[in-house]
């Protein structure tokens, strides 16, 4: 293995790595921001809970963005060193693909909740 590979390789594993932290934070924020609206809501501030979850679109189109990078960075590295992988069979499902659809969903909840149309049942 040459040491193009080696670095290759390294740059692939810390980028797979910071995408999977970066995925499993999103529900994690999410929970957070819808969290925060419901007890705004509930606290008689709706203007107040539709900001919350405007920024909520917000932080989540960031997410969108660093991963979308994230992914274009460990195709190039993976591009690098296929010949040291195995060969794997592209599916229609990848953990790629999941990992971006998570902050496109919860950008969407996030607009249904700036909106102001969903109302939260009282406690």
């Amino acid at each position: 293995m040459s040491e193009d590979d080696k670095l290759y390789a390294d740059l692939w594993v810390k980028q797979s790595d910071l995408f999977l932290k970066l995925v499993a934070l999103v529900p994690v924020v999410e929970l957070g921001i819808t969290a925060s609206c419901y007890t705004l809501m509930n606290a008689s501030h709706p203007k107040t809970a539709q900001w919350v979850a405007v920024v909520g679109v917000l932080v989540m189109g960031a997410a969108f963005i660093i991963l979308r990078r994230t992914t274009d960075y460990i195709g190039h590295f993976r591009n690098k060193i296929t010949h040291l992988l195995p060969v794997v069979t592209e599916s229609q499902l990848t953990g790629r693909k999941v990992g971006l659809f998570l902050p496109g969903l919860c950008i969407i909840i996030n607009l249904v909740l700036a909106t102001g149309y969903v109302k939260f049942l009282p406690p």
